[in-house]
């Protein structure tokens, strides 16, 4: 969702004539106890799928910056990687699973 709305709200910004850099913050309030999947399976049931549970009330990400806009997927998701890591972090995994060993975008 971060990624999915951060790409929309910069590329409609762009359609604006609103110029980069956009400076993304992100803040996730009254998480404690709501569960982060690890990986999505397709046909597999939501309590079957391997997640992490967030121990926090509330999580506070370092600001990314987007130095141009429109921006595509995946040069979003590059930007963001920061604050996606911290995210997986805060669930129990290294880093996120949206991106392979070399740091490239997957897809979700």
């Amino acid at each position: 969702m971060i990624l999915k709305g951060t790409a929309f709200y910069a590329n409609a910004l762009a359609h604006f004539g609103v110029d980069g850099p956009m400076a993304v913050f992100v803040s996730l309030i009254g998480v404690r106890g709501k569960e982060l999947l690890h990986q999505v399976i397709e046909g597999a049931f939501c309590e079957d799928l391997p997640s992490g549970t967030l121990t926090r009330e509330r999580l506070d990400f370092g600001e990314c910056v987007i130095e141009s806009l429109p921006i595509e997927t995946e040069a979003c998701a590059k930007a963001l990687k920061p604050i996606l890591d911290h995210l997986a972090n805060a669930a129990g995994l290294a880093a996120s699973p949206l991106f392979d060993a070399a740091g490239n975008y997957m897809g979700s």
